[in-house]
């Protein structure tokens, strides 16, 4: 089977299992130039079946010599190895990633807004659906794709509950509702969400529909409207301040693992790490 109709097959069935638009589309982007360099190395189309133990890193190799950062390397591994997965289960080629090994990366502490930057934030949106899309993103530690999906019949307002569906992985989970997020959507619910034909919570009264591209603009200029210079601050930043004001509050690492969606504790940790920056900083102060 040609390596071209496999890919194709593959990415099928990414979107089957209900990966984003983005993630797909990277996971093309990525396997198609790994396509065309291996189609050159054989100076045209090749069968999958043709690729042989060493292909993927002789790849790697052509890319190190274009200099490519850890960062990127890695994201580039993680997509070939779902990629090699899935067709050595079919039978199709063998494991070509396995003994792989991911490169070190510096940590970068990510940006966050303080509970009191929030306040600014919201205070600084003119646009009354970005204030309730974030309101709610900071509520939850939401993702915000998970968010743009959320349907009016996944609000339980009697049992204070919140159903994300097929989110990262394609899993369900039940987020709590706490009363501030639950007086704010009920207002806008029955006050100014307009009337779209659309299950969707957050909708636009022009298109009908929110884009996370769209999002972020806005988010940024309100951002930069409040007066906050020094921090790049994304819909993924709500989610770590969510995530940051509950380690302050005293939460504990795996309850806010459950509520983040975490598949693994390691994942949550950086939390963990950042909390650690805030107490080397505070002991040069004695």
């Amino acid at each position: 089977m040609l390596l071209q109709d496999v890919i194709g097959e593959y990415l099928d069935d990414l979107e089957g299992r209900n990966y984003s638009e983005k993630t797909t589309g990277d996971y093309g982007n990525e396997l198609k130039r790994f396509r065309l360099w291996v189609e050159g190395e054989f100076n045209g189309p090749v069968y999958a079946e043709e690729l042989a133990e060493g292909t993927v890193e002789d790849y790697f190799s052509h890319l190190d010599r274009d200099g490519i950062s850890p960062v990127y390397r890695n994201k580039i591994l993680y997509i070939l190895r779902g990629f090699f997965e899935h067709t050595s289960a079919r039978g199709i080629t063998g494991e070509l990633t396995g003994g792989m090994r991911l490169a070190k990366t510096r940590s970068k502490q990510r940006d966050y807004l303080t509970d009191r930057e929030m306040g600014g934030v919201l205070e600084a949106m003119g646009n009354p659906l970005i204030r309730q899309v974030t309101i709610f993103l900071y509520n939850t530690g939401a993702r915000i794709g998970e968010c743009l999906s959320l349907e009016l019949g996944d609000l339980d307002f009697k049992n204070r509950e919140i159903k994300i569906r097929k989110g990262k992985g394609n899993k369900d989970r039940r987020l709590p509702m706490n009363t501030r997020l639950a007086e704010e959507l009920a207002a806008y619910i029955e006050g100014t969400r307009p009337e779209m034909g659309t299950e969707r919570v957050f909708i636009s009264p022009l298109s009908g529909g929110l884009s996370q591209s769209y999002y972020n603009r806005r988010l940024k200029r309100a951002v930069r409207k409040a007066g906050i210079e020094n921090k790049q601050i994304t819909a993924h930043c709500i989610r770590h301040s969510t995530a940051m004001r509950m380690r302050e509050q005293g939460v504990d690492i795996y309850t806010i693992k459950e509520q983040l969606g975490h598949e693994e504790i390691a994942t949550t940790s950086i939390y963990l790490h950042s909390e650690m920056e805030e107490m080397k900083k505070a002991v040069e102060t004695i």
